[in-house]
């Protein structure tokens, strides 16, 4: 059961790492902020719009996820002829 629980563990991590790879190349604001924090991250001294930026970025992130999310479970739930 260990190597069971570890495959859909990698599995997970896997998806969401090629889900922000998307997110990256399809959304210029996101890219454009990742960008921006790489940048500005050992340099920056207004830690205000910082922490701001960082907020954005996980709530960008976050909502594509779960909309990804539901459309995976859609697919899912199509492929079992569930619906």
């Amino acid at each position: 059961m260990e190597i069971f629980t570890k495959s859909v563990a990698d599995f997970f991590n896997t998806r969401k790492q090629d889900v922000i790879s998307n997110l990256n190349r399809d959304n210029a604001e996101y890219a454009e902020l990742r960008k921006t924090l790489n940048n500005d991250l050992s340099q920056s001294q207004d830690f205000e719009r910082l922490k701001e930026d960082i907020h954005r970025l996980y709530d960008i992130e976050s909502d594509y996820l779960y909309l990804q999310g539901f459309k995976d479970c859609i697919s899912l739930l199509r492929l079992i002829e569930a619906l």
